[in-house]
């Protein structure tokens, strides 16, 4: 049972709260007043949806309350009572964006996840939306749309609505596959008719003699190719060892040549050498340390005096640097200065800016208000012109010149509101323009002001920094002639002492050179020992080459016969597997075809196993649909002609049916506009009492169309005595105040002024 509605900026509902009760509580107002509002709130708190917003003809952000005051949010407060528990649904969204969702159990969430909180109220229930829409929630005039439909979508939907549709899916499905496959049988039977089996395992036997007279042949020459291998290993190692000795007698006359040339180039070196005799090397030795002392304490000096030139250099560097980035700075803050005293007030920009904002914001509200006002013409000028004789608000009768001179002032109200809006967009883009070009005004000047706060004693820099660098370019005129001399000094120094340093190696090198000379004619004579040592014939490595290409020669005959003979293998081999792959696909197919052979005899044992189990559910729902029909048609329709009302399947339809006795049937298209309703509303009842017996809800939307005065009296006793009797509770949407009387629980009245974009006024009448 729904215990409570609590709707929150939801499309004309501001703050509507209503608790309902068990039985029939009634919804009582004119159109437009908000009524099937609070019915789709309901329908959203449960499934995120609601007829209008699956079907596209809303939108989202059209739900939130626009008027009398623009809103930004809505929220759908539901609760309930399932198995003795209650629980509470919130349901929150904002503008054109996704919902958000929370549910509740005993006052403890459970689930905030939007998705899984409509999954949840889908398995508490036991229904999906589309039940909910079809079976529970009867829209405004599509009660007896069971009745309208063409006799194959009639079918289609009541299958569906049974739960058995699925069955003619399923049968279908079968019988689609038993084709596919009796398709792939037959290609598969052609197949093996060209195939030629037979004569495809004589030629594989052929081929595999032939591949293993071949191997053998293989195997005879395999073994004579050994032999000479054998032969040929042994002369290559003979001519190897040969050509060994050669290639050390030949690197041994090089290395006695290079002795022979390492020995004069020396001798050569200790000849000249012999004029440095009679001199004193300790002497020399002397010299030469005193003269390198003196030499580096000079470039000790001249370093010290580079570094603070150096030093001079980067500081002067550093200060120019300073002195173009300051100049730079100075220009920039008079470009500045310039740009602020012609912009003029940052002030004064700023209040300009704040005004145009203010006066874009109240143009935004006024257009609001006049789309909404657009709509609400449109909407009310298209009701006028289906209307069929009756005003579509209260039904009273409405002459042809009253609906011309409405539609007329309705058209007129609507060109005059078309005309404000676009001279509003107009004005709309003026301020937009205007407002642009002042925010970029501001935030020119808030960048000025705030960079001419970062110049700061520029001058002062600027004068200090040319006094050092003309301190430094001083100091650097002064040290340049000094160094010049010290570089000058320390050259003629430099080569001083290379010469000197020249003279004692010559000295030192002559002992050293002596004993070389004498170690390289002991190896000399060494190695001339070393090549009389070695016997070598001349013709012995020619002969041992010949024996060797020869045997090699053979080797390569008796190779191209085996490879010659292997290729043949491989070829045979192939052919071999080519013909046993054609078996194992003759082999595969053979076995295919038993397979779908078994495949197709199950199908068509399913399908007929289908087909008996719908037509079984097909009968026992019809015979619990009829069984409830029939106990409810004498409290819906008022009058004793038709005495029974049923529901018969047929081929590619179903039947509804009345009868004035046991055998005259009569086809519910061949009855009154009164007597259809009453039937549709009884098969609404019966679909929920056998389709959702466990949730017991049933809503209504204008039940009376199409009746009479005493057929309204009738349902008013069915709503109040029986119907609750059925159905735990039931909601009713309705502008016939003659329906009161079938309250059994809560009356709500709703009122709204429309022409003044007025919010929904909730009133709790009264409980029975």
């Amino acid at each position: 049972m729904i215990t409570k509605l609590h709707l929150k900026r939801w499309k004309s509902h501001e703050d509507t709260v209503m608790n309902f009760g068990k039985g029939t509580n009634l919804f009582i107002g004119k159109m437009g007043s908000g009524k099937s509002s609070a019915i789709d709130g309901i329908s959203f708190a449960l499934f995120g949806t609601f007829p209008a917003l699956k079907a596209r003809k809303t939108k989202l952000e059209e739900l939130v309350m626009q008027r009398p005051k623009k809103h930004l949010t809505a929220e759908i407060e539901l609760e309930f009572i399932i198995n003795e528990k209650t629980y509470k649904i919130v349901r929150q969204l904002s503008g054109s964006k996704s919902t958000s969702a929370q549910l509740f159990e005993e006052g403890k969430l459970i689930e905030a996840q939007t998705s899984r909180v409509s999954e949840l109220i889908e398995n508490l229930l036991k229904i999906d939306y589309d039940l909910f829409s079809r079976i529970i929630y009867a829209e405004q005039n599509r009660i007896d749309y069971l009745l309208m439909l063409p006799k194959g979508d009639r079918k289609k939907q009541v299958d569906e609505l049974l739960g058995i549709a699925r069955f003619e899916e399923v049968r279908a499905g079968a019988n689609s596959a038993i084709n596919k496959i009796s398709q792939e049988k037959g290609e598969i039977e052609a197949y093996l008719q060209g195939s030629g089996g037979s004569e495809i395992k004589i030629e594989r036997e052929k081929k595999q003699g032939e591949k293993e007279h071949a191997q053998k042949e293989v195997e005879k020459k395999q073994t004579a190719a050994n032999g000479i291998k054998e032969n040929i290993h042994a002369q290559r190692k003979k001519v190897l060892e040969l050509s060994q000795m050669e290639a050390k007698i030949v690197g041994l006359q090089k290395e006695i040549a290079a002795n022979e040339s390492v020995m004069k180039s020396k001798e050569a070196e200790l000849l000249e050498l012999g004029e440095m005799e009679g001199k004193d090397i300790a002497k020399m030795e002397n010299e030469l340390k005193e003269l390198q002392n003196h030499l580096h304490k000079k470039e000790l000096e001249f370093d010290l005096e580079k570094g603070k030139k150096a030093k001079m250099d980067a500081q002067l560097e550093a200060f120019e640097r300073g002195i173009a980035k300051l100049q730079k700075a100075t220009e920039e803050r008079k470009i500045l200065e310039e740009r602020k005293a012609r912009a003029g007030s940052l002030e004064d920009s700023k209040k300009h800016l704040k005004k145009l904002e203010e006066e874009g914001t109240l143009l935004q509200m006024k257009i609001g208000g006049l789309h909404a006002q657009a709509k609400e013409l449109e909407l009310s000028t298209k009701s006028l012109h289906l209307a069929d004789g009756k005003c579509p608000v209260c039904e009273t009768l409405l002459e042809p010149e009253k609906k011309i001179d409405l539609q007329r002032q309705k058209e007129m109200h609507l060109k005059t509101n078309s005309a404000e809006i676009a001279k509003c967009e107009l004005q709309i883009r003026e301020n937009r323009n205007e407002a642009e070009n002042a925010k970029r005004k501001v935030w020119e000047l808030e960048e000025i002001s705030l960079r001419l706060e970062t110049f700061s004693a520029t001058d002062a820099e600027f004068a200090k920094a040319k006094d050092e660098v003309n301190k430094i370019k001083h100091e650097h005129a002064q040290i340049l002639p000094h160094i010049a001399k010290l570089e000058s000094a320390l050259n003629a120094q430099r080569k001083e002492s290379a010469a000197l340093e020249k003279e004692f190696l010559k000295l030192q090198k002559a002992p050293k050179l002596t004993h070389e000379i004498e170690e390289l004619k002991k190896a000399h004579r060494k190695l001339e020992h070393e090549i009389l040592a070695i016997k070598i014939s001349p013709k012995e490595k020619e002969e041992a080459t010949e024996h060797l290409l020869q045997f090699e020669k053979r080797s390569s005959v008796i190779g191209s016969e085996i490879n010659a003979l292997e290729f043949q293998i491989i070829e045979k081999a192939r052919s071999i597997a080519d013909l046993d792959a054609k078996l194992l696909e003759i082999g595969k197919r053979e076995k295919r075809i038993e397979l779908l052979k078994g495949k197709i005899t199950k199908l068509n044992d399913f399908q007929e196993a289908v087909v008996e189990t719908q037509t079984a559910m097909r009968e026992q729902l019809i015979d619990a649909m009829n069984f409830a029909m029939n106990s409810l048609w004498k409290t819906i329709y008022p009058y004793g002609d038709f005495q029974e009302i049923k529901l018969k399947p047929l081929e590619d339809d179903y039947a509804f049916m009345l009868s004035t006795s046991q055998t005259e049937w009569v086809g519910i298209e061949n009855c009154s506009g009164g007597e259809k309703s009453c039937a549709a509303l009884t098969l609404r009842v019966a679909f929920a009492m056998v389709l959702t017996p466990s949730l017991s809800w049933l809503i209504l939307d204008e039940p009376t169309h199409n009746l009479d005065s005493q057929a309204v009296q009738l349902l008013n006793r069915a709503l109040h005595d029986e119907i609750p009797k059925i159905v735990g509770q039931t909601f009713i949407i309705t502008h016939d105040e003659a329906l009161k009387e079938g309250a059994s629980s809560k009356i709500f009245y709703f009122e709204r002024d429309k022409d003044n974009n007025e919010r929904t006024v909730v009133e709790e009448l009264s409980e029975n």
